[in-house]
């Protein structure tokens, strides 16, 4: 659903590498008992093909 949007909006697909499916969802299950989404934000956009262009853009 997540790659739906940004696709739809112009943005490239993310995709979590498998090496990395124990962090995502130990994230995950942070997000969710937190509701606080900025651990979970920064691995999706570190994820991200454009990564360091999106973080040289980023509000400090």
């Amino acid at each position: 659903m997540m790659n739906g949007i940004l696709m739809s909006n112009g943005i490239d697909a993310i995709s979590v590498p498998a090496a990395t499916a124990q962090e995502f969802n130990e994230k995950m299950v942070r997000f969710y008992l937190t509701k606080d989404g900025a651990e979970m934000m920064a691995f999706l956009v570190d994820c991200h093909p454009d990564a360091e262009q999106i973080l040289a853009h980023a509000p400090s």
